[in-house]
């Protein structure tokens, strides 16, 4: 894998909105980071409201979300923005 941002990464960003790369963590690692967040957003899905949070549908319920957006009120997030790994593909 190589460290560094290209021309298709940043096509995929602008098309998706979002870029998977391959081979970042092992997929173990990846798992555990599933669970902990999955963990953080079941016990603090009631606490965000409006814009933060958005579900498919009218129920409230942790497999109806849609987006999230306070990731950086997680503290595991922040540890992760922080990896050396994250870092390695950073653009700017």
């Amino acid at each position: 894998m190589k460290n560094q941002i290209n021309q298709n990464y940043i096509n995929n960003y602008d098309k998706d909105g979002f870029v998977v790369i391959r081979g970042l963590f092992a997929k173990k690692e990846a798992k555990k980071l599933e669970k902990k967040i999955l963990s953080f957003l079941k016990n603090k899905i009631n606490r965000y409201k409006g814009r933060d949070i958005n579900f498919a549908g009218d129920k409230r319920q942790l497999k109806n979300l849609h987006s999230f957006h306070k990731l950086h009120d997680f503290d595991q997030i922040i540890r992760l923005s922080k990896n050396k790994k994250i870092k390695a593909w950073s653009c700017i």
